[in-house]
């Protein structure tokens, strides 16, 4: 796989990986049950010691690459939609920010 291919993989895993935690943190409401087991399906094989091939054998991460970008590609209009969900949030939570009041204490 490209270096390219493993920058997608990586930056598609936060992506998954935000959209578990603002389902969690209940900050994101118009989800699937469907997709968020698929999520949650991915990365806990991703992190159980158990694998198809073992993680410390040459190439053993190739099986956890492949769950994760199987489940990403199983979800990607969920996240799609969660992504400009996100972004669109974030731009009101900084005009938020920026409207709060600072005041030094010292």
């Amino acid at each position: 796989m490209k270096n390219g291919g493993l920058l997608k993989v990586r930056k598609d895993l936060n992506l998954l990986s935000a959209y578990i935690g603002d389902i969690v943190h209940g900050h994101y409401h118009n989800y699937s049950k469907t997709s968020i087991i698929t999520a949650l399906a991915g990365i806990i094989y991703v992190i159980s010691p158990l694998d198809i091939i073992p993680d410390f054998i040459f190439f053993g991460f190739a099986d956890d690459i492949a769950i994760i970008t199987w489940a990403i590609a199983k979800i990607s209009k969920e996240l799609s939609k969660y992504e400009e969900w996100r972004n669109s949030n974030v731009h009101r939570m900084t005009e938020e920010i920026e409207e709060v009041p600072y005041e030094e204490v010292f």
